[in-house]
């Protein structure tokens, strides 16, 4: 008889991933068919109803908008949302199965070899009940077995052990995603896990951190080039893919530099850590905000 495993899957606003727990009891995040650990949350249909789904319908968002729909997970849970692509209706669920539905069929695929039914989703700690229902639903629809639907606060501190502490604690989680940010604050107690209270803004993650910094490279174009410049969709799509190329480069380098083309004309923006700390600011501090407001509120 073949090994039952328990798949875990963030399905997240911008990225999603999937992971078992192996013999030695870590977790082990399984690739997708591209062979990257994870799964862009986009997705595309074509004329016929074809869905196309992670890096081929992210690279080409901004040129196929009407057909593409990303952020999905922001509408979840909301009856009254749903979107029309080819005169057909789409309702967030079904959108989310479809992702759910590749990741589950790359692990099938791999050298892993093993049929993804069994799953635990996690989900944002400011979840309620509709949209933990619709994160399940989603997760039927694509024909997996939902048995849990957890909150990523809680799967954190499962991972990072806390819940094997031998003395009593207070954990704070900070999750910054690429769409949503929510922080909560946990307490684990003779063997009891207590949520002590949870902020967030479900409409601020890294996507907003990309925009600031497209924003601040055309216009640095435009006055380089002395004149406003109207990017085509395909200039906008590679600017869009460049900007957040450089963001992950400034992780680990002072500065990095950015191509642009539009117009026809081409130049090389520099863009430094501190420049792009700058122009984020307002972002930052709203997260550090709502983390205070999270410390006060368990105090």
């Amino acid at each position: 008889m073949s090994k039952r495993y328990v798949f875990g899957i963030d399905l997240g606003t911008t990225y999603s991933c999937i992971a078992y727990v192996d013999d030695t009891g870590h977790a082990v995040v399984l690739p997708n068919s591209e062979g990257a650990p994870i799964t862009p949350s986009v997705v595309q249909i074509d004329e016929d109803g074809n869905p196309v789904v992670g890096e081929v319908a992210k690279d080409n968002a901004v040129l196929e908008a009407d057909s593409t729909v990303e952020f999905v997970k922001r509408d979840i849970g909301k009856a009254a949302i749903s979107r029309t692509i080819h005169g057909v209706d789409y309702s967030p669920e079904e959108i989310s199965a479809l992702i759910l539905r590749k990741i589950a069929q790359d692990v099938q695929t791999s050298a892993f070899g093993v049929e993804v039914k069994d799953v635990v989703i996690t989900c944002p700690a400011y979840f309620g009940d509709a949209e933990r229902l619709a994160t399940a639903n989603a997760g039927r629809i694509a024909g997996l077995n939902v048995m849990e639907v957890i909150k990523e606060p809680l799967a954190a501190a499962i991972h990072f052990g806390a819940t094997r502490a031998t003395e009593n604690a207070n954990y704070l989680v900070f999750d910054l995603g690429g769409g949503t940010f929510d922080v909560t604050i946990m307490r684990f107690h003779d063997g009891a896990i207590e949520e002590v209270c949870s902020e967030g803004d479900h409409k601020l993650g890294g996507k907003d951190w990309d925009d600031k910094l497209i924003n601040h490279l055309m216009a640095q174009f435009a006055e380089e080039i002395g004149m406003e410049v109207d990017f085509s969709d395909a200039e906008k799509q590679a600017l869009r893919l460049a900007a957040e190329k450089a963001k992950k480069m400034l992780s680990a380098k002072p500065a990095t530099a950015v191509r642009l083309d539009a117009g026809g004309v081409q130049r090389r923006i520099e863009v430094t850590r501190e420049l792009f700390d700058e122009i984020t600011a307002i972002e930052r501090d709203r997260a550090f905000d709502i983390t205070d407001l999270a410390v006060e509120s368990a105090r």
